[in-house]
């Protein structure tokens, strides 16, 4: 299982001013979205205090904020007591049409040119004076 996640997470408008812990609890909740979610970024809610203790934070208003900062951007939506992650599918797709992409963006086109022919060749070669013939390609 895979999660896509930019290098650059962090420079995100919202995340950027965040405390690092709760920059990292935004990954831990992509992390449960993938393994607890489906395929469209939503899972049942929890309470941040409840993700806080779920993740191991001494802290929940870590987690607290990023939840905060999160909704407020619009890149998180709760809504009939589930999470939605805004973009999920954009940025999580289905690693099978991920790769579908990158192997079309990496193929190159050879126009019409024949397959090259390999002809054995029958060589005499000459081992403690002994001659011997060997086909070699």
């Amino acid at each position: 299982m895979w999660l896509r996640l930019d290098v650059d997470f962090d420079q995100s408008e919202w995340l950027a001013f965040l405390p690092k812990l709760s920059q990292m609890a935004w990954i831990d909740l992509l992390r449960h979205v993938k393994v607890h979610g489906n395929k469209e970024g939503k899972t049942k809610y929890r309470s941040p205090t409840v993700f806080a203790k779920h993740w191991g934070y001494d802290d929940p208003e870590l987690v607290k904020l990023m939840f905060e900062a999160a909704l407020s951007d619009g890149a998180l939506i709760i809504e009939d007591n589930y999470i939605f992650v805004s973009g999920w599918v954009k940025y999580q797709s289905p690693a099978a049409e991920r790769m579908k992409r990158h192997r079309a963006s990496q193929s190159v086109t050879v126009a019409d040119e024949a397959s090259p022919v390999v002809t054995p060749v029958a060589v005499a070669v000459t081992v403690n004076g002994k001659s011997k013939k060997k086909n070699i390609l």
